[in-house]
């Protein structure tokens, strides 16, 4: 077969990586939750604290679908910044992370 027509295999997961995947889609469906909670509550118009959680469920449910995304192309667990890994210990901790510790410190306030 020609590399030109070569087609990728799927990587085969470590178990590291198959619990940090487990977790990626827990968080996904505990955010799902609260947005489904956030949008059926009786909100007032224009309310600013009601605004800033659901964008903040938002933003991070994007995070954890880019953080799947990684996963899928083999990127997971790499800096983006950087591209220097990310310890294991700090995506057991927050798995949607895309970036590590020093460079997310350089990084402007909500970025």
């Amino acid at each position: 077969m020609s590399t030109a027509h070569a087609v990728r295999q799927p990587v085969s997961l470590t178990n590291a990586q198959q619990s940090l995947r487990q977790a990626l889609e827990q968080c996904r469906r505990d955010h799902c939750a609260k947005l489904s909670l956030l949008n059926n509550l009786p909100v007032q118009e224009g309310d600013p604290v009601a605004v800033v959680r659901l964008e903040s469920v938002r933003h991070v449910l994007a995070t954890i679908d880019l953080a799947l995304a990684r996963m899928d192309l083999g990127t997971y667990g790499a800096c983006v910044h950087c591209s220097s890994p990310i310890p294991v210990a700090r995506l057991e901790v927050v798995p949607y992370t895309d970036g590590c510790v020093d460079c997310l410190r350089r990084l402007p306030p909500g970025r």
